[in-house]
């Protein structure tokens, strides 16, 4: 799931080279997963993350879902709070300008 979450801020242009230039990162503070299903070696699974809640100064929260593509059930629902954090210090920090332009709350949580 952390992996799709790199993937999810690259895709809305803040890659990792991005927060180090920055020095700020997005560390998860709590999560909660639902196993829901068993996947296996031959199953294709799609995993997916959204932002649901951003406090729009430290916080925000993602959810993510993984789904089986070949019976369409849903294996895993997750929901991940995280806080902004220095990469320098590793204090919780604001969230910078561009953070808050490109982590758009997609939806309310589910």
């Amino acid at each position: 799931m952390i992996d799709c979450a790199f993937d999810h801020s690259s895709a809305v242009g803040l890659p990792e080279s991005t927060c180090r230039k920055l020095a700020r990162g997005m560390a998860a503070v709590k999560f909660n997963v639902d196993l829901l299903g068993s996947a296996y070696d031959q199953d294709r699974l799609r995993i997916a993350t959204w932002i649901v809640e951003s406090d729009g100064k430290l916080r925000l929260s993602r959810q993510f879902q993984i789904i089986n593509v070949n019976t369409g059930k849903t294996l895993a629902r997750g929901f991940f709070n995280f806080v902004c954090t220095n990469l320098d210090n590793g204090r919780p920090t604001r969230l910078p300008p561009l953070f808050l332009e490109r982590y758009i709350v997609a939806s309310e949580p589910l």
